[in-house]
């Protein structure tokens, strides 16, 4: 035999390390795959534990926001049965919103004068004026006017007493 190793093959050389290398780099591989594996397994507790916060703040945003709801829901009933008791007041022919009583308030107080377009009543308390001394149209008008509206309209002249009072 000359100079020359003797092989096995190509094939079968392949299978037997020359030496230690092929050991060593099985054990960095494998350490590299452990490194990787640690990683990924940190990952996923991080990504887990992420998704469970986000899910927590998920649940106490919705929670908020339905406390939040039942409170304007709740305002909205009382608005609504504040204004249901307003109309419950007032006859079945006529509903007056608290907005419209505020506003009507205003505007008497303000401008408290009723121009009524009667003839027959105009007659009839100027004749008054002429034959009864220091006897007042306008005092006259507001106590009949007064009386009849009170009479007609009982709930609403309540209710407008009780709120000017107030």
């Amino acid at each position: 035999m000359s100079g020359k190793k003797r092989r096995l093959g190509k094939g079968l050389d392949a299978l037997i390390p020359k030496s230690d290398e092929g050991v060593i780099s099985d054990q960095i591989t494998s350490e590299k795959e452990k490194v990787i594996s640690d990683k990924v397994i940190k990952e996923q507790m991080i990504t887990d534990k992420l998704e469970s916060e986000t899910k927590s703040v998920t649940s106490e945003s919705q929670a908020k926001e339905e406390v939040i709801s039942e409170k304007e829901k709740l305002v909205s009933d009382q608005i609504i049965s504040e204004t249901k008791t307003i109309e419950t007041l007032i006859s079945d022919k006529l509903k007056v919103d608290e907005r419209v009583l505020e506003k009507a308030i205003e505007e008497g107080k303000k401008n408290p004068r009723v121009v009524v377009w009667s003839p027959k009543s105009s007659i009839v308390l100027r004749i008054l004026k002429k034959t009864i001394p220091e006897f007042s149209i306008s005092k006259e008008a507001s106590e009949l006017l007064e009386e009849a509206i009170k009479k007609k309209y009982p709930e609403i002249w309540k209710l407008v007493e009780e709120t000017i009072s107030e």
